[in-house]
C-alpha cells in the first residue's frame, strides 16, 4: 500500500477517479476524504471532482448541504459525525456541492 504514495500524482488521480477504495482491505464507509492532501498535491479542480464523487458514493450530499448551512450560520459547530471533518474542510476551501 505504501508504494502507492511514492508517486503522488498517481495516488491523487486514483483517489479522484476511484474514491478511497485504494486497496481490497480498506473499508470506505464513513471515511473522510483527504481534502488537504488533494489540494496540496493536486489542485482545486481535482479536489472539487473528488469531493462530489465522495458525496455521491457515500450518499452524503444531504448531510453536506446541512453542514454547509450550519457553517454559514456559525463556523464553530462541534462535529457530530466522523464525516463532518470532511464537510468543514470542504466548506472552508469553498468546494461546491454539485
Amino acid at each position: 500500500m505504501f508504494e502507492k504514495f511514492e508517486n503522488v500524482e498517481n495516488i491523487v488521480n486514483e483517489i479522484t477517479n476511484d474514491g478511497l477504495n485504494i486497496n481490497a482491505h480498506f473499508n470506505t464507509k464513513n471515511e473522510n476524504l483527504p481534502i488537504d492532501f488533494l489540494l496540496y498535491f493536486g489542485n482545486f479542480e481535482i479536489t472539487q471532482t473528488a469531493f462530489n464523487k465522495y458525496l455521491n458514493e457515500q450518499k452524503l450530499k444531504g448531510n453536506a448541504k446541512s453542514c454547509y448551512k450550519n457553517y454559514e450560520e456559525n463556523e464553530n459547530i462541534p462535529y457530530r459525525f466522523i464525516t463532518d471533518i470532511t464537510m468543514k474542510k470542504a466548506f472552508l476551501n469553498a468546494l461546491e456541492i454539485l
